[in-house]
């Protein structure tokens, strides 16, 4: 059985779910993608569409989650986008260019 972590109501993390990163409770919906949407000037209702399994009030939730744990959760952002550009690229590991692999 997986570890479990409640953040609050809304919020929990899963191991071996989402990279083990904030979700919505009940669901596979990282925090830090609806607060990158949220960054990128998404209004509720673009983020209502976007992340149609996941309720107005779970959306909120998540963007006050994100406002206390800014750094946290941009940093989260950062990393997914890097790794994104890795996979879609074919770009080597960063491991590897720095040594460390």
């Amino acid at each position: 059985m997986s570890k479990v972590e409640t953040i609050n109501e809304y919020i929990e993390k899963k191991e071996g779910v989402c990279g083990g990163r904030e979700i919505i409770k009940g669901h596979r919906v990282p925090v830090w993608q609806i607060s990158k949407a949220y960054n990128q000037g998404a209004d509720w209702g673009e983020l209502a569409t976007r992340f149609e399994t996941v309720s107005v009030l779970e959306i909120r939730k998540a963007i006050e989650y994100y406002e206390e744990n800014k750094e946290t959760i941009d940093r989260q952002i950062e990393e997914n986008r890097f790794s994104n550009a890795v996979e879609k690229y074919d770009l080597p590991n960063v491991n590897f260019l720095n040594g460390t692999n």
